[in-house]
Parts: structure tokens; sequence; C-alpha cells
């Protein structure tokens, strides 16, 4: 029975962190189909950090973006509180199309890398349409920002962009709980973001990354 129970556990924490992984490098590339107001430049590279009330975890990552050629790479830091303790996840997500297909791959500390084929392509960046509302205001005396929020009855999503540009600059996620109270559960927050591509071989992959069962 307790090997079971021990089982059961290791199974329910990798579920989450898969679940984590997905929601970490999709949200933070914020990227959406259908009619946008506006895209971030086709290639830029920056740090985000944030947190995520559901997942209990706070992230750093480096973002590397290059719609142009169809690929995004994340170096992610994760501490995540789980069990009554802190884990700290450390790796390399890698999206690219390679023929016309679309792979992730996850590349562990280690080295260790598995790989999937994706259900959709990859995404260009851009902020959608439909807001509720939007502002425009200037950030430390010189940036022109731009904040779109979309509301609906029970959460509310924000995102922050540079006005001209449409680089990325803040997102978050509120939810609507009891008692007419909100509560942020997604805080993500970009800087440092240059445009073009440094080093174009921080795409390429391992050539033994093993396909993930």
């Amino acid at each position: 029975m307790e090997s079971n129970i021990h089982i059961d556990h290791r199974h329910k924490e990798q579920q989450r962190l898969k679940e984590l992984k997905s929601f970490i490098f999709v949200f933070a590339i914020l990227a959406v189909y259908g009619q946008n107001e506006c895209c971030s430049p086709q290639q830029w590279e920056g740090d985000a950090a944030g947190f995520s009330r559901r997942n209990n975890e706070t992230f750093f990552e480096y973002i590397s973006y290059d719609f142009a050629n169809r690929r995004v790479r994340a170096d992610l830091y994760e501490r995540i509180w789980f069990n009554h303790e802190i884990k700290i996840v450390q790796k390399t997500l890698i999206e690219k199309e390679v023929q016309g297909v679309t792979y992730v791959y996850d590349i562990e500390k280690d080295g260790t890398c598995t790989y999937k084929q994706n259900d959709h392509e990859v995404r260009q960046m851009c902020v959608r349409s439909g807001y509720s509302h939007k502002y425009d205001y200037t950030i430390g005396g010189e940036l022109q920002a731009t904040l779109y929020q979309y509301r609906q009855r029970d959460y509310d999503e924000e995102v922050e962009v540079a006005s001209k540009t449409c680089i990325p600059i803040a997102g978050f996620v509120f939810n609507h709980h009891e008692r007419h109270n909100w509560h942020m559960d997604f805080d993500i927050r970009f800087w440092n973001v240059q445009l073009g591509i440094r080093n174009p071989n921080v795409f390429n992959t391992p050539a033994d990354c093993k396909k993930q069962n």
C-alpha cells in the first residue's frame, strides 16, 4: 500500500510539473490567434520573471523569440512549493518548426533531452483585439506604454506593451473570488529586451534527443 501511495504522489508531481512547464512556456510569450491590436518584433531576446498562485511557484526565464524562423527558446529557473517543500526546476524549452512540423524540446540541466510533436504551429506574439479597456500612459518620463484589459465575469487579464513597438512589458491575470475580492493569480514582467538574435545556435538541439513516450 505504501508503495502505491508513493507512486501515486510521484505521478501527481510529474503531472503537475508537466502542466507547469506548458503553462509557463505558453503564457510567457502571450501568443494568440485571430485579429490583433499589435504584434511584437519578429526577433528579440530578454528576461522575464513572475509568479503563479495556482501553481505555488515563482519563476525566472531568459527568452529568445524568433518568429521569423518559427522558433522560441526559454531558459527556465522555477521555485515550486509542493508537498510542503521547495523544488527547484532548471531546464530549457525550445519550440521550433522542422520541415513544416512543430516540435517542443525539453532539455534538463544535466543535458538529458526529450522531444514531442506539438499540436499547433509556433505562434506569433501579439496582443489580441476585443479588449474591454485600453489605457495609454508614460513610464519613467519617456516610454510610451499601452495597457489592454480583458474583463470577464470572474477573471481579468491585462497585457502591457510598448506603444510604438508592441514589445512586452508585463502581463497579469486576476480571478474574482467570494466577497467581491480580486486576487492576482499570475504575473509576468519583461525587461532587458533587445532586438535581434545574437547567437542563432541557441536554437540547436542535442542530436541524441529522445522522443517522449
